[in-house]
């Protein structure tokens, strides 16, 4: 298996939010969203992605600041 052939997809009931992970594996790899601003709006193209920073070599949590981003909120 290759590693194209391993990357599957989940998408919200929206179909707005792809989830990217392996499928052999299980291992969420990284997020593709709409770039929803506070207020809710969105341009329609701009996206946002979210890397799976742990699959990094030489990466360590702790040293890096965290943003809590709450989504339920947002609008």
């Amino acid at each position: 298996m290759t590693q194209a052939d391993s990357d599957a997809v989940y998408r919200w009931n929206s179909k707005a939010v792809h989830n990217h992970f392996c499928s052999a594996c299980g291992c969420d790899l990284y997020a593709d969203s709409p770039d929803f601003k506070p207020d809710g709006n969105w341009d329609g193209m701009t996206r946002r992605i979210c890397v799976n920073a742990r699959l990094l070599d030489d990466f360590e949590a702790a040293d890096w600041p965290v943003t809590a981003i709450d989504g339920k909120h947002l609008w």
